[in-house]
Formats: structure tokens, sequence, C-alpha cells
């Protein structure tokens, strides 16, 4: 009951993320993380485009120009009596080339383009909500990584003073025991908890661990081994 007590006084203080001399604050943390997501990059990456897709509906299209009906050796009398349809490029050659230039514009009525808008505007909204919603999701889940391997932490250095504490007392039984004042049976029970509370400690050590790695790969730090 004490130890839980003392974790949740501990538990009070933000923590904070470290890997060599640099310390980070939750905050920090939180937008390195952001920064560094590779599904909120590709959502931001759709929202800008549907953003442009709005100013582009707001737009007439682009003319289209395009090059028709190309007859490189031309008669003088398909050029109506013209002995050069257009200059040569090299020497002769090109002299006799026709061809015809066609320039295409499409008009999208003033209804059309305020449908299209409304579509491009609609489909920008969606993609913003579906992006905030999904950045305070996967916020919430590192930001509680980040308060488990905190609680790891602090428990791992309750385990030690508790070990510290049961070997001083392991050693004190063990000098009575061989004076004769404390039964074998009693050193046995001490050493026991001894070994339960080592047990423990290596396995929160771990867990702890994999978890550190687990943030920091989040956050785009590799850790060095």
């Amino acid at each position: 009951m004490k130890y839980k007590i003392l974790i949740s006084c501990l538990l009070l203080t933000l923590p904070k993320v470290s890997w060599g001399q640099t310390t980070l604050t939750l905050e920090e943390a939180e937008q390195l993380f952001l920064k560094n997501n590779l599904e909120l990059r590709e959502q931001e990456t759709e929202r800008l485009v549907a953003e442009s897709a709005i100013q582009q509906a707001k737009l007439f299209n682009n003319p289209e120009l395009s090059l028709e009906q190309l007859n490189l050796w031309s008669t003088q009398s398909q050029r109506e009596g013209e002995d050069t349809a257009i200059p040569p490029f090299i020497g002769s050659f090109g002299k006799n080339t026709q061809f015809a230039i066609a320039l295409e514009q499409e008009v999208r009525l003033g209804g059309k383009r305020r449908k299209e808008t409304r579509v491009a505007q609609l489909n920008h909204h969606l993609l913003s909500l579906k992006q905030a919603n999904n950045r305070e999701e996967l916020l919430l889940h590192f930001r509680s990584l980040i308060f488990e391997k905190h609680y790891y932490d602090q428990y791992q250095q309750l385990l030690n003073e508790e070990l510290n504490l049961l070997q001083q007392i392991s050693d004190a039984y063990q000098k009575q025991k061989e004076l004769g004042f404390v039964s074998p049976s009693q050193l046995l029970r001490i050493q026991a908890a001894t070994y339960e509370v080592e047990q423990e400690r290596l396995e929160n050590q771990y867990s702890g661990s994999q978890l550190n790695e687990l943030i920091h790969s989040l956050m785009g730090i590799s850790l060095a081994h």
C-alpha cells in the first residue's frame, strides 16, 4: 500500500524524455513525435493537395494548343500556289511543310464552377477533420506511452531501494545465524524475498527499456547501444 502511495506522489510530476546528454520536456517530445510521424505527414500532403484543388476549381481551365494536319511534303496546289509554306529549317528541308494549329478553351458556366469549388471545399474540410482527429488519437497514445515509461522509472527506483534494504537485512541475518540467534528458516525467508524483488526489478527494467526504445523510435531518434 505504501508503495502505491509513493508512486502516485511521484507521478504527479510531469515526465521527461532523455537520451545521452539531452533531456526533452513532455511538450517537446510530443512536438518531435508529431513532426516525424509519417501518417500525419501523408495526411498533411493530402490536405495541401485538396487546398490547391479549391483554387483550381475557381479558375478556368488552361487552353489546349494542338498541332494538326501535318504534311511534310505538300504540293504547290495544296499550298494554293505559294512556293513555300513556312521558312525551311535547314537548307531546303521543311520548306514544303504544311500544318494547322488548333486552340481550344473549355468554358465552364458559373454554376458548374461554384459546384466544383464547393465539392473541393467539402473534401478539404473532411480531410482536415480526419487529420485533426487522427492527430489527437496518435498524440494521446504517445502521451500514454510517456507516462507508462515514467511509471516504470519511478517503480524501478522503489524496487532498487527495497532490494538494497533486503540485502542489508539478509547480511544481518546471516551474521545472526552464525551466532545462533536466527534460525536457518528465517534466513531463507529473507533470501527468498530478496530473490523475488530482484526478479521483479529485472523484469521491470526490461519492460521499461523496451518501451523506451519504442518512444524514441516514434520520435525519429535512434538509441546507441
